[in-house]
C-alpha cells in the first residue's frame, strides 16, 4: 500500500526467523512523531500486529503528512493511538484521536475538546470517522461520522 514513509527510526527491534518485534522504536510518519509496539510476521501468513502512538501533534501537520487539501480553516493539537493489523499487502488501521490543549477551531467553530474513532484502509485510501464528538466553546455539542478518500497517487514513487 502507498502511504507516507516511516523514517528516522530509532529504538529496539528484535528479529527471529519469521517475525520482527517492535519494542518501542520511535520515528516519524511524514512529520508525525510515532512510537510502535508489536510485531510483523514476514513469513507464513505475513501479518501486521502493531500498535502505534502519536504524541502531541498539530492537526495541520496530520493533514500535510497525508497530503490532504485543506478545505476549511483548522487549528488545534491532538494525540492518537492506532492498531495496524491484517495481511502485509492489505492492512487495516483502527484507532482513536483526541484533541489536547485549551481549544481548537474547525471551519470557524471553536471547540473545547474533540475526539473520534477512525478506520483507515491504506490499500484504497478510505478513511472513515465514527463517533465524532466535539464540545463547542460557548455551549453545545457536535456529533457525527463521515469519511474521506485519500488520493494515494500522491505517494507514488517517481
Amino acid at each position: 500500500p502507498k502511504s507516507p514513509e516511516f523514517t528516522n527510526v530509532n529504538g529496539r527491534l528484535r528479529l527471529d526467523e519469521q517475525t520482527i518485534y517492535f519494542e518501542g522504536p520511535s520515528g516519524t510518519l511524514g512529520s508525525l512523531p510515532v512510537t510502535c509496539v508489536g510485531s510483523i510476521d514476514v513469513q507464513g501468513k505475513g501479518q501486521y500486529n502493531l500498535n502505534s502512538y502519536v504524541r502531541r501533534v498539530d492537526i495541520n501537520e496530520v493533514l500535510d503528512t497525508f497530503k490532504v487539501d485543506k478545505f476549511v480553516h483548522t487549528e488545534g493539537f491532538a494525540t492518537a493511538e492506532a492498531h495496524l493489523s491484517g495481511p502485509l499487502e492489505e492492512p487495516k488501521m483502527r484507532g482513536r484521536a483526541i484533541s489536547i490543549g485549551d481549544r481548537g477551531v474547525f471551519d470557524r467553530i471553536p471547540y473545547l475538546s474533540a475526539s473520534t474513532n477512525f478506520e483507515w484502509d491504506p490499500v484504497d485510501g478510505q478513511f472513515m470517522f465514527t463517533r465524532i464528538e466535539a464540545d463547542i466553546q460557548g455551549g453545545g455539542r457536535l456529533t457525527g461520522s463521515g469519511g474521506y478518500f485519500f488520493d494515494l497517487t500522491k505517494f507514488a514513487t517517481p
